[in-house]
């Protein structure tokens, strides 16, 4: 390979990968070709990306860069996997396509993420908690303590309603056994007094005067 088709590779390696700050190392050699173009298929399908590269030049092309332990710790044949929701999640899907019967022969290796120095197996990662899992890890917890104080909220206002009933009742009850008993009595009966007959005088008769003589 000519030193200007080594640096034009070289370039193309730091476009590819030079941004990123996590991928995955598988070796896909020992698969036919027919199993080789249904996994790259099947994987593209979900966003995740295949390359092979040459290990010296992606040495030089991820010098400095975040995956630069990835890079040093290639050794032979070696695919780069990248995409995909997570590295995570990338790394799931590559432990379940290795446990069929096609792709047995695929090798899985290591990986780096976010930019960590420490070079991860690849089985390792995959039993890490995916961004799906941890948003739904997120979305339980924002939710359980809702659901909590909703429930403390219907209880204790259930019991304190009882407890404001009770108290009524109660309040109720003493006040009506410390109110004297109230006897109300017939008022006396008021005499009527008579009043005494009046007499009607008669005034007597004047006598008839006499006509004078004539």
């Amino acid at each position: 390979m000519s030193r200007q088709i080594k640096n034009l590779v070289v370039d193309e390696l730091q476009k590819r990968y030079a941004h990123l700050d996590s991928a995955l190392v598988v070796r896909i050699i020992g698969l036919d070709a027919v199993s080789n173009n249904t996994l790259r298929r099947r994987l593209h399908d979900k966003k995740i990306d295949v390359h092979v590269v040459k290990n010296s030049l992606a040495r030089v092309a991820l010098k400095g860069k975040a995956l630069e332990p990835l890079a040093n710790a290639l050794e032979g044949p070696s695919a780069v996997i990248t995409g995909g929701d997570s590295i995570i999640d990338v790394a799931k899907e590559l432990v379940a396509v290795s446990k069929e019967k096609q792709y047995k022969k695929i090798e899985l290796k290591f990986g780096v993420i976010e930019g960590d120095r420490e070079v991860i197996s690849v089985d390792r990662i995959a039993t890490m908690k995916g961004r799906r899992e941890m948003h739904a890890d997120i979305l339980g917890c924002a939710v359980s303590p809702g659901r909590k104080l909703v429930g403390c909220m219907v209880g204790a206002g259930g019991r304190i309603a009882g407890c404001l009933k009770a108290i009524v009742e109660k309040g109720e009850k003493a006040a009506a056994e410390a109110a004297p008993e109230v006897v109300l009595e017939a008022p006396p009966e008021v005499g009527l007094e008579v009043a005494p007959e009046v007499g009607l005088e008669v005034a007597p008769k004047a006598p008839p005067e006499a006509a004078p003589e004539a």
